[in-house]
């Protein structure tokens, strides 16, 4: 880095330095300096940092990736760190994102950051008609597109300002030629900026139900899929990590494809949905019952659609 600022040989000096760089407005000096940082010591407080400057040095993009890292960090910061941090998602137009951060602030700064959210789209769709046309339209067409090809579409989709978004997400709910796994993850993501529109979805069994993305919790956090990952870990989690993992990764699809009817479904107590998912685990389903075989029956139903995916 020349003598303006020496070669630094510890996550102390780092620091020092990139405070130097930020003290002298030297923004891509400090994004270097604080990017080695984070990798060398990464934390919350680092990635603030690092976002910070990201900013300053107009990688809005960036940084709005990076602070996806610490997400519950920024739910449960300081209204300053969130303030700061929702700024950042907006510069990088994320407008759906926006929408989702503004959740997170001090109820008294939601109706400004509202005011913020409708000013920048406004701005957007007059500068950019011709890009929201094209993603609105890849998006209509997301059946057509490879599993992988779709989750992308599905974050481009948090550019789209939200009346854009919530005609886009209107037609995927209940598209039928659509992976569920994609379903569930775009009314999730209604859910997330606590829409209170009326949509219609396609549920796995295929019928339409009529939803409120406000009156629903995220996939994860649906009390049965709760309970179920907790006596998970409480069972194997320590004499047995690597079937832990493995059976979590699997839960957490059945979850999306479930989403949002899994507590309708998953009726039987979580001890034997769990001691389903060991038995197949371990290829052990000869010593079922007559509870559990039902049980087996939805699983092996979920696993087809997971074999689907082919990511």
């Amino acid at each position: 880095m020349g003598e303006k600022y020496p070669f630094p040989t510890s996550p102390t000096d780092l620091e020092r330095l990139a405070q130097q760089a930020v003290a002298q407005a030297d923004w891509a000096t400090a994004c270097q300096l604080y990017q080695q940082l984070y990798q060398a010591e990464p934390s919350f407080e680092h990635n603030q940092q690092l976002a910070a400057v990201l900013a300053q040095d107009e990688q809005f993009q960036l940084a709005y990736a990076l602070q996806t890292e610490y997400l519950t960090d920024y739910q449960q910061a300081t209204s300053e760190i969130q303030q700061a941090a929702f700024k950042r998602v907006l510069a990088a137009q994320q407008f759906v994102a926006a929408y989702r951060w503004r959740t997170w602030l001090p109820q008294a700064q939601q109706v400004a950051a509202l005011q913020e959210i409708q000013l920048a789209e406004r701005h957007y769709q007059q500068q950019a008609q011709a890009p929201i046309a094209q993603l609105e339209r890849d998006l209509f067409h997301i059946d057509e597109q490879p599993i992988y090809q779709q989750l992308i579409l599905l974050k481009q989709a948090q550019q789209l300002p939200l009346a854009h978004f919530k005609t886009v997400m209107a037609r995927l709910l209940v598209n039928p030629f659509l992976h569920p796994l994609m379903r569930a993850t775009s009314l999730e993501m209604l859910v997330q900026i606590k829409c209170t529109t009326s949509f219609t979805f396609e549920t796995i069994q295929q019928q339409q139900i009529t939803v409120v993305p406000a009156t629903l919790v995220e996939i994860l956090q649906v009390p049965v899929i709760q309970t179920l990952k907790e006596r998970l870990t409480a069972t194997l989690g320590t004499t047995d990590p690597i079937m832990t993992q493995a059976l979590q990764e699997t839960i957490d699809l059945h979850a999306a494809y479930l989403y949002p009817l899994a507590s309708q479904i998953m009726t039987e107590p979580a001890d034997d949905w769990l001691a389903v998912y060991q038995a197949v685990y371990q290829q052990q389903k000869t010593s079922l019952t007559t509870k559990q075989q039902q049980i087996l029956d939805w699983q092996q139903r979920l696993d087809r659609l997971t074999a689907q995916l082919n990511l």
